[in-house]
């Protein structure tokens, strides 16, 4: 059983972190996740450091991981490796 956690301790938790991967998730866009006061106090979030994956077949494809999806999935994380490594 997955008990929820608290915005707060996701900032705390995630505060040192140097890049994310953002999933959208039920259409609520990046946009409106950045809009969020809590999240903003991400430093990645806040500074630009992530990639986000929209609500679509790619988001599809890394939550149904199998065989057909590996070259969507490749791409997307080879795309963020470079935006990781470009520091942007």
């Amino acid at each position: 059983v997955c008990e929820p956690v608290s915005d707060e301790l996701i900032v705390e938790l995630l505060g040192a972190v140097d890049f994310l991967h953002v999933f959208q998730f039920g259409g609520e866009s990046v946009d409106a996740q950045l809009d969020d006061p809590i999240r903003r106090l991400i430093p990645a979030l806040a500074d630009g450091r992530f990639c986000y994956v929209p609500d679509s077949e790619l988001g599809a494809a890394f939550d149904e991981l199998n065989p057909l999806s590996i070259d969507l999935v490749l791409d997307e994380l080879r795309r963020c490796a470079e935006v990781a490594a470009a520091g942007t």
